[in-house]
């Protein structure tokens, strides 16, 4: 199910945030634990130095799941920031929208008693413990991203989503940002349930 949000950012820009969910089975996953490490190590700076991310992070298939993985994705659209450069386009996006899907998975999480993938690394701690190689210090809060736990988030969305990423290219149109998240449930959800929480917390 999708559909659109008007929004106003905190200086007053309007844009429109559009979302899309759908509940699928966590056997149904396309996963890559190898190759999705092996490009976090070449390509981020969070690679080894936080225990949410590879090669802390576990594989997927090698989880303990629910029974379903509702799977949602945020949206804006590029020309909402036509007076900025593509990067920046990318950074104001990434910058509106990860909050946003880390406060609907957990807020669900927490409603459903749900299992919850966030944003990219985590962010509870200014530091995270791994950088000194110490133990986590909130272990029962610490949550991954879906790419950390080995996911193919590109097959994910194209055949849960019917969509697709837009990548940010050198000297390329910024057409769009999107950012998934996703909760495991032991129960299905109703779909006007899901989007009214969506939606509630897509205006926060």
């Amino acid at each position: 199910m999708k559909g659109i949000v008007p929004y106003k950012t905190a200086t007053g820009r309007e844009l429109k945030i559009e979302y899309n969910f759908n509940i699928i089975s966590p056997e149904d996953v396309p996963t890559d634990k190898e190759t999705f490490s092996q490009a976090c190590k070449d390509g981020c700076k969070n690679y080894n130095k936080k225990w949410s991310c590879p090669p802390c992070s576990p594989d997927f298939k090698k989880m303990k799941h629910k029974k379903y993985l509702l799977l949602f994705l945020l949206k804006i659209n590029g020309k909402d920031f036509s007076d900025c450069d593509e990067w920046m386009k990318v950074k104001a996006i990434n910058a509106i929208l990860k909050p946003k899907v880390d406060k609907i998975a957990k807020s669900i999480e927490h409603k459903f008693n749900g299992y919850a993938y966030i944003s990219g690394a985590c962010r509870i701690c200014k530091e995270c413990a791994k950088k000194t190689n110490d133990p986590c210090k909130y272990p029962s809060k610490l949550r991954y991203s879906l790419e950390a736990v080995g996911i193919d988030c590109n097959k994910l969305i194209e055949n849960a989503l019917n969509m697709k990423f837009c990548w940010y290219k050198k000297n390329e149109p910024y057409e769009y940002g999107a950012v998934i998240g996703g909760v495991e449930l032991d129960d299905k959800i109703g779909s006007s349930k899901i989007e009214n929480m969506i939606l509630n917390l897509i205006k926060v």
